[in-house]
């Protein structure tokens, strides 16, 4: 069976095309891979087997060396497969997929077809990956641990997270489905619930990963993203995905911040972007904040100034955006008419939620936006939305709550379903449609160039490596003087 389950493999890898064949010019067969124990002497970069505690072979790959401590990546696969499977399918044993990592794919437990294991959700394969976890931790210095389930793999990712959130700090589920889960408040903060789906897959359907979401969205999870993959044929739609994986587990990095001097640098790129990415700026910003007080490094005064720049940086930013909101804010009798700037208010809102500043700047009109945000989960508690009752309400709330966080995702929910034949209440097309003209459905482009603009004067500011030899003093000082007298020239022109 390990030889069909290879030969099923590579029949996938050649549908899937020259991507994914490039990983096969590495793979190895079961029982031909060397056999090393873990540890710091192991060779590196290089398909390597030992045995689980419990008695399963598997296979890992050590990182090149690297300044950074390595994330450790389990890749779980799916039935009827073994531990082969997924250096098979992503190029891990050449070093393309997270090279600077340790990556390890194990098999489960649970007896499956023929001589293959899968991962269950239960107590037996829970203590495995748990096992191996501490393995790894206890030989080499890890930062992050994220999972990498495929099908029922990516159920039991679900299943793991929430049973060992202290263990894991994100995974990505692909061609899963979420079952018989806990949600801890720690699972909620700290772990990253990555969901990929091919909107063709034929053996799980995408409904799993839209219903997922919502499950993980209605818990409150704070990390939490849901990418479903279209222009997929059908025959191809639950199989591998090297570019799409390797992209989530790019995005489990930049929310899944441990060290001060990555959660800077992930601040200060999502601030230098051509249209800056604030959630992720302010939230890195705010727990670098938060772990500088523990961070030892010898470079830690090289990070505490250009965590204050970025600071700055990010304060002139919120500045700039909320003075272009306040403006529209009032001239709307301080938001109680709509316009097409509710947009703007709406996205600036989500951009800087969690941002000290923002809430600050916005203090005056948080009454009116918790009004709003109350009146959407209000709708949502309603229990039957098929309803006339509900239709009726639904319209409502999107004509009299335009600031809410939820109100794009509503009005676009509704009038997808209107589109496909529910109509309870006359005239709902034309409603949603004239509540999107009113409000409209995205930010302007004047306060994204608002945002770029602040975004190009910020580039300068330099990586922690860069500012060994760049960031004196001086420099910092001049960044604050800079910003000095920008604000004084604001000020003249307000007063003039």
């Amino acid at each position: 069976m390990p030889r069909l389950a290879h030969l099923l493999s590579t029949a996938v890898l050649a549908a899937l095309g020259s991507t994914i064949l490039a990983a096969t010019a590495h793979a190895q067969e079961i029982g031909s891979v060397p056999r090393v124990e873990p540890s710091t002497s192991a060779p590196r970069n290089e398909v390597l087997e030992w045995t689980t505690p419990e008695g399963q072979e598997y296979w890992y790959r050590l990182p090149k060396e690297s300044r950074r401590k390595p994330c450790l990546v389990l890749m779980l696969h799916g039935t009827g497969l073994n531990h082969g499977w997924s250096f098979w399918n992503y190029p891990i044993g050449s070093g393309v997929f997270r090279g600077d990592d340790i990556v390890v794919s194990p098999d489960g437990l649970s007896p499956g077809q023929g001589d293959t294991f899968n991962f269950l959700q239960g107590k037996a394969d829970g203590d495995q990956i748990a096992h191996l976890i501490e393995t790894f931790r206890s030989e080499f210095e890890i930062s992050n641990v994220y999972l990498y389930g495929h099908s029922q793999g990516a159920f039991f990712c679900y299943w793991f997270a929430g049973e060992h959130p202290e263990l894991v700090d994100g995974i990505v589920a692909h061609a899963g489905n979420v079952l018989d889960v806990k949600h801890p408040k720690l699972a909620k903060e700290k772990v990253a619930i990555g969901i990929l789906h091919c909107e063709s897959d034929q053996v799980v359907p995408v409904e799993c990963a839209r219903r997922t979401e919502q499950i993980y969205r209605e818990e409150g999870y704070r990390k939490l993203r849901c990418w479903i993959v279209e222009g997929i044929r059908p025959e191809a739609g639950h199989w591998p995905l090297p570019d799409h994986v390797a992209k989530m587990m790019e995005w489990l990095d930049s929310v899944s911040v441990k060290d001060a001097r990555q959660a800077v640098e992930i601040a200060r790129s999502s601030l230098a972007r051509t249209d800056s990415d604030f959630p992720t700026a302010v939230r890195a910003a705010a727990e670098a904040r938060d772990l500088i007080k523990k961070y030892d490094g010898e470079d830690r005064e090289q990070v505490e100034r250009v965590l204050e720049m970025v600071e700055l940086c990010l304060q002139e930013q919120t500045d700039a955006i909320w003075k272009e909101v306040e403006f529209a804010l009032l001239e709307h009798e301080e938001g109680d008419t709509a316009g097409t700037y509710t947009a703007d208010v709406r996205w600036a809102r989500a951009q800087f939620a969690g941002s000290e500043r923002f809430e600050e700047l916005s203090k005056p009109f948080a009454s009116l936006f918790k009004k709003h945000d109350k009146a959407f989960e209000k709708l949502e508690r309603i229990k039957d939305k098929d309803t006339k009752a509900y239709a009726k309400n639904l319209l409502d709330t999107i004509d009299e709550a335009w600031f809410a966080l939820a109100w794009a995702d509503v009005r676009s929910d509704a009038a997808k379903r209107v589109e496909a034949g529910w109509r309870p209440v006359d005239g709902m097309p034309e409603r949603l449609a004239a509540a999107a003209e009113r409000c409209g459905t995205g930010p302007s482009e004047s306060i994204l160039e608002t945002s770029r603009k602040a975004s190009r004067r910020e580039a300068n500011v330099p990586s922690v490596a860069g500012a060994v030899a760049q960031l004196a003093v001086p420099a910092l000082l001049v960044l604050v003087a800079a910003r000095c007298a920008r604000t004084s020239s604001d000020a003249e022109h307000a007063e003039a």
